[in-house]
């Protein structure tokens, strides 16, 4: 029996008269009530103690006079169950009979329980009142859940089998959700998949946005960043993977202690910010943003007041990652500095957060970020507050290899055509936010010259940004100097020592890092393709072709990327009607996406124009259905820049299929 059933039960049998439960649940409440009264032999009855109780609706009692003649005739020892209190008490003659029933039920032993996400006793009835929360579902609930969608999805399409550690990934992302939001929750993110991935992980913690909205003091992010997008700190990386299987409902079931946070110190814009929202999408949990600052400037109520209100938003979100940005601006003032005396409501807020952090019994986990630690309190630093302390350095050249590659890559640029690790070298002492504009300003400086980025653009804009380990070197050695001893690294040692060892070679170590040469004589579309500009790449070669079909895509982009496979598009309204088959899944995804943009369009032709290669297994229409056809037909279509004015505007919104290992054989049976 859950601890909420045993307080029931146990209240019960105390002779509570009036309980009160607050949840939005009232179907599960009702039904573990229930339960509890069958198991506890007592009898249980719908609505407010009434003498005639309408057929219509059951719940709705007569009049108020009534009600306390009603408990007295009815025997000792029954539960009125009560659905919506405030929708009874119209009148103050309606309130003061409620109280005159609760005290007669209190002598006969008779408990009233109230279940409202919102109850409003009257002033009189809050003495005699105890108020309990429904907890949010658990485990074994939310594993019902799942097992639940499993079986009503078998018999509709064929899904991989879930591993152990899918079903704590899907366990975690539903965490904090009500029974009714998590069977929404599941069903929106296993759409149109067949496992479960990253992406459905994402779309699960994002159904919680609208649990941390309704405080003004919280900031709920998109969980976008994976560890992928973090260049190095492999160190940090590996212990939140491993944080992470400790927080998964296999470690609770086993008594493993559930982590309670890490600190990140370091070097203005060294990864720390997008450390913390990495650590969400690692954990599973949402992400929210507490602006200490903030509480102290709040539309309505005190600071202390406002931060007690967040961090009962935060439990009830919960599993969630708090995040705290810049902590050291947050709680400044909180310690006496410099001879002066502490700023009072500063320590009141450090205090009450402290004791929550100590107290807390939900899977809330902090991530505090600082670039300086002299004003933080040592309280505030001590193990038991946090786990661990990390300090993010400036990267060495293995991490600032990756972090340019990331930044190439993010931009649609194919990072092996460019000496990255030349680069990398230069780039001593520029931190991960410098790496990132350096590779953006060299390209809005090449593109608004007209010219493909090459690798001379990125050395321009390495010379002309000089980073802040040289404007602000004595700050940066001073935190350096702090952290040696107090911290635990978020790179490894060992990657340090190649870091000295590398910086002092003048040699290139990796051959692979040499940029390739473009095709000589290359068309221009050929020139964006060979360095990752793909949608660049599709609208130059439309724009050097007129018209184009998708078979001359399928050629002349092969060179560059796969280009055949199991995918296809096909009009979103009428359903069924392709327009083509074949395609990667990558290379469908851009088409797909230059389509809903608005840069290539559609124009409809004759099956026999010389552009169109028709699918062999397919029939083939020579116009767009009024409706979905029966069988999926293939339309004719072309490409070009231009809309053309005779097509329907179902020609404009395209929709990305999978057909199968054989697209024109499987295509009649999947492509709706």
């Amino acid at each position: 029996m859950s601890s909420f059933a045993e307080d029931l039960v146990a209240r019960i049998r105390a002779g509570y008269p009036l309980l009160v439960v607050k949840t939005h649940e009232e179907e599960r409440c009702l039904e573990l009530i229930r339960q509890v009264a069958e198991d506890e032999s007592w009898e249980t009855r719908l609505g407010m103690p009434a003498g005639v109780a309408s057929a219509e609706d059951p719940k709705r009692p007569g009049a108020s006079s009534d009600w306390v003649a009603c408990t007295e005739a009815a025997p000792e020892g029954i539960l009125w169950l009560i659905c919506r209190l405030d929708r009874f008490l119209d009148t103050a003659q309606a309130a003061r009979d409620l109280r005159e029933t609760v005290v007669t039920a209190m002598g006969r032993r008779q408990t009233l329980i109230v279940i409202d996400p919102d109850p409003h006793l009257p002033v009189d009835l809050e003495k005699l009142a105890i108020t309990m929360r429904l907890p949010l579902p658990g485990t074994s609930e939310l594993r019902s859940i799942l097992q639940e969608y499993q079986l009503e999805i078998s018999q509709l399409r064929q899904m991989e089998p879930w591993s152990v550690e899918d079903e704590d990934s899907l366990l975690k992302g539903l965490a904090g959700l009500t029974l009714h939001e998590a069977r929404m929750a599941i069903r929106r993110a296993m759409l149109d998949r067949t496992q479960v991935d990253e992406e459905a992980i994402a779309l699960l913690i994002s159904e919680k946005k609208a649990l941390a909205s309704g405080t003004e003091f919280l900031t709920f992010y998109d969980l976008k960043e994976g560890a992928g997008d973090v260049g190095g700190l492999d160190q940090l990386k590996e212990w939140l993977e491993q944080r992470s299987r400790a927080l998964s409902p296999s470690a609770r079931e086993q008594g493993i202690p559930a982590p309670k946070g890490v600190f990140l110190v370091g070097v203005q814009g060294c990864g720390k910010s997008l450390s913390a929202r990495v650590t969400a999408r690692v954990l599973g949990f949402p992400l929210i943003r507490l602006d200490v600052t903030h509480l102290l400037t709040g539309t309505r109520g005190g600071p202390e007041e406002n931060l007690r209100r967040v961090l009962q938003t935060v439990e009830n979100v919960a599993p969630a990652v708090l995040w705290l940005d810049e902590i050291e601006k947050g709680f400044a003032g909180a310690e006496q500095q410099g001879g002066g005396a502490p700023d009072a409501t500063m320590a009141r807020l450090l205090g009450s957060f402290l004791t929550w952090i100590s107290e807390l019994e939900r899977p809330v986990f902090l991530v505090a970020t600082a670039n300086s630690v002299q004003s933080l309190p040592p309280e505030l630093l001590r193990r038991g507050r946090f786990d661990e302390l990390f300090f993010i350095d400036l990267p060495n050249i293995d991490e600032r290899v990756r972090i340019l590659q990331i930044h190439l890559e993010k931009r649609g640029w194919n990072p092996g055509l460019y000496d990255v690790e030349k680069l990398a070298r230069q780039a001593e002492g520029y931190s991960g936010a410098e790496l990132e504009q350096l590779v953006s300003s060299a390209i809005v400086e090449s593109f608004s010259q007209g010219r493909i980025l090459d690798f001379n653009d990125l050395e321009v804009a390495r010379r002309s940004l000089i980073p802040l380990s040289q404007t602000a070197e004595d700050q940066v050695f001073a935190l350096r100097q702090w952290a040696e001893g107090r911290c635990r690294k978020a790179t490894s040692d060992h990657r340090v020592v190649r870091m000295l060892d590398d910086e002092q070679q003048a040699e290139v170590r990796n051959p692979a890092a040499t940029p390739l040469p473009s095709p000589v004589g290359a068309a221009a579309w050929e020139q964006l393709a060979a360095h990752g500009q793909t949608k660049a790449a599709v609208v130059e070669f439309m724009r050097q072709t007129g018209e184009a079909g998708f078979g001359q895509l399928l050629e002349g982009f092969g060179k560059f990327m796969p280009t055949a496979g199991e995918y296809g598009l096909r009009l979103k309204q009428p359903a069924g009607v392709l327009v083509t088959t074949g395609l990667s899944r990558e290379f469908a995804t851009i088409l797909d996406e230059l389509f809903a943009s608005r840069r290539i369009y559609l124009r409809l032709v004759h099956p026999a124009h010389e552009l169109v290669v028709p699918p062999k297994r397919i029939p083939i229409s020579e116009a767009i259905p009024s409706e979905a056809p029966p069988r999926p037909v293939f339309l004719p279509c072309i490409l070009r820049l231009s809309p053309d004015t005779r097509n329907s505007s179902s020609l404009q919104t395209l929709k990305l299929v999978r057909l199968g290992a054989s697209s024109e054989e499987n295509a009649s049976s999947k492509a709706t």
